[in-house]
């Protein structure tokens, strides 16, 4: 029902017509090169992109690895699994309206604590002994991780000119 409803409202959108005229389209080797040297040109935007590619590293993992630890460790059903599996992207959702309302002074603290404390529940998860608290652990670092990643992303559109943005990232 909720695919029919979108789709009726796909169809039913009218496209503002655009008169911008394309410019001759850069050759691809010369994008790629213009986006490395802004990304390499920035320590902080460095710093930044090796930071979430060991996140990106570690959630990946986690995300094998959730199938055995609930059926296995935990004991689990199918449905445990479906439950635990939503339980971060909840985490997250929340954690996403809470980014906008709590103010830091400092932007680097904000993303620091988000990586602590999502880190933090993921080590829990090694720890905790039943499923209930692995499910609090997963809805914690759901909350958490959006205190990174809002915010990376905000330092991101804030230092990349704006024209070679898709160069960049």
């Amino acid at each position: 029902t909720i695919f029919f409803l979108s789709a009726m409202n796909l169809v039913l959108m009218k496209e503002a017509k655009s008169n911008f005229k394309e410019k001759e389209k850069e050759k691809w080797i010369r994008q790629i090169k213009l986006g490395y040297s802004v990304f390499f040109s920035n320590k902080q935007i460095v710093w930044l992109g090796f930071i979430t590619s060991i996140i990106q590293f570690a959630v990946g993992v986690t995300m094998v690895i959730n199938l055995p630890y609930i059926m296995g460790e935990m004991n689990g059903t199918t449905f445990m699994y479906g439950l635990f599996c939503a339980t971060f992207p909840l985490g997250y959702l929340i954690g996403s309206i809470l980014v906008g309302k709590l103010k830091f002074e400092k932007l680097r603290l904000k993303m620091l604590m988000g990586l602590l404390f999502g880190g933090a529940s993921f080590i829990g998860l090694s720890l905790v002994p039943n499923y209930p608290l692995a499910l609090i652990c997963e809805f914690i670092s759901g909350i958490f991780l959006p205190f990174f990643n809002v915010n990376n992303t905000t330092i991101l559109q804030r230092t990349i000119p704006k024209q070679i943005m898709g160069s960049v990232f």
